[in-house]
């Protein structure tokens, strides 16, 4: 969404990252109501057409993620962060793997930081900035490339990193679900 701009706008930055901490905070209970508290608190404030429109497009896709998520009863972090990857919603794995990435070491350390970095490739990606999308794409590649291994579940890394050397916009699925 090229008209809806967190790196330069302080509302879109705020609605982006109200909106994603709640919605990550709220995954192991599948409850989705705080999250549409939260955007509904964004709604007595003056904001435009973006914003309105990045609202009810993370609300629409939070909610498809969750109820695919609670079907399955899905809790583990990883796998529902590889759902919000397939769902394109690259700030929310970037928190997800942020949270993982502190609480891990060794190699599987590496292997998080650099699937949020991948995401943050996507993120910057999304807004057009393509000499951040390659640094984040480059830093993410390394540590895929040499620590993918660790994940705790297999992904295509070739696919990944294939599509991150090219910033193909259109990012590979990750899980076949």
């Amino acid at each position: 969404m090229p008209d809806f701009d967190p790196f330069n706008d302080r509302l879109a930055r705020d609605i982006r990252n109200l909106l994603s901490e709640t919605m990550v905070a709220n995954l192991p209970t599948f409850d989705l109501e705080p999250v549409r508290q939260c955007a509904t608190t964004f709604a007595t404030r003056q904001h435009s057409a973006a914003h309105q429109k990045y609202i009810e497009d993370r609300l629409h896709r939070y909610q498809q993620v969750v109820a695919a998520l609670h079907e399955k009863n899905e809790a583990d972090p990883f796998r529902q962060a590889l759902a919000l990857w397939n769902a394109k919603l690259f700030f929310e794995v970037h928190e997800i793997m942020e949270n993982l990435w502190k609480k891990s070491t060794g190699g599987q350390k590496t292997a998080y930081q650099a699937m949020f970095r991948a995401a943050g490739t996507y993120i910057h990606l999304e807004q057009g900035n393509h000499k951040a999308a390659r640094s984040m794409a480059d830093k993410a590649i390394s540590g895929l490339l040499d620590h993918g291994d660790h994940l705790p579940l297999p992904i295509d890394i070739t696919a990944l990193t294939n599509a991150l050397k090219q910033l193909d916009p259109d990012p590979p699925r990750l899980t076949s679900d």
